[in-house]
């Protein structure tokens, strides 16, 4: 008991990214529809993790320097 995914009710709150990595298919990109999808999902994930105040300030600054890659 206890064991599984809860998600946040708020949508903007949850890393689809992070879950299609652990549970779902690979993304395969087809257009440049598809692709410029995929960068503004890196993007927020990335903003997110960036804006955590949970994590350490060098963490969040590793974090900063790899989105600009």
């Amino acid at each position: 008991m206890g064991h599984g995914l809860y998600l946040s009710s708020t949508p903007s709150a949850i890393d689809f990214h992070h879950i299609r990595q652990q549970y779902g298919t690979e993304r395969k990109i087809e257009d440049i529809y598809q692709y410029r999808e995929m960068l503004q999902d890196r993007f927020c994930l990335y903003s997110n993790l960036e804006m955590d105040e949970r994590m350490s300030s060098k963490a969040r600054e590793t974090i900063m320097m790899a989105s600009l890659v």
